[in-house]
């Protein structure tokens, strides 16, 4: 039950700032108008993943099946949610990274001077 608020509290804090990191970086990163929309959407959809997830975990020990079956959420009924989300998750965070990397790559690729905007 701790880690689950400990989760519940800190991912999300921890993805905001992520996000708040990322679009200070996008106008530095040369993407075009569709990579950009699929940056931003990724980082949105993981996000709410991520609190589908969290309500499949917390509906697991509400209900009790922790404690009953002395059991770890992946055996639980909602199991399929929780890793499904998770799944989603972790996909949107990847491929967003992906995003991220190629910006930077192509921005400094067309860089006058790469190694000066780099230090």
């Amino acid at each position: 039950l701790r880690l689950f608020f400990r989760q519940t509290h800190l991912i999300p804090i921890a993805t905001g700032v992520w996000m708040i990191a990322i679009a200070g970086v996008l106008p530095n990163l040369y993407l075009t108008d569709r990579s950009a929309s699929c940056l931003i959407w990724s980082l949105v959809v993981s996000a709410y993943s991520l609190l589908v997830a969290q309500a499949a975990w917390g509906a697991a020990l509400c209900i009790g099946w922790t404690r009953a079956s002395g059991e770890p959420i992946a055996h639980s009924p909602l199991a399929p949610l929780y890793i499904g989300a998770l799944a989603v998750v972790s996909t949107g965070a990847l491929l967003g990274i992906f995003i991220i990397m190629r910006g930077a790559s192509s921005a400094l690729k067309r860089s006058a001077h790469p190694l000066k905007a780099i230090h």
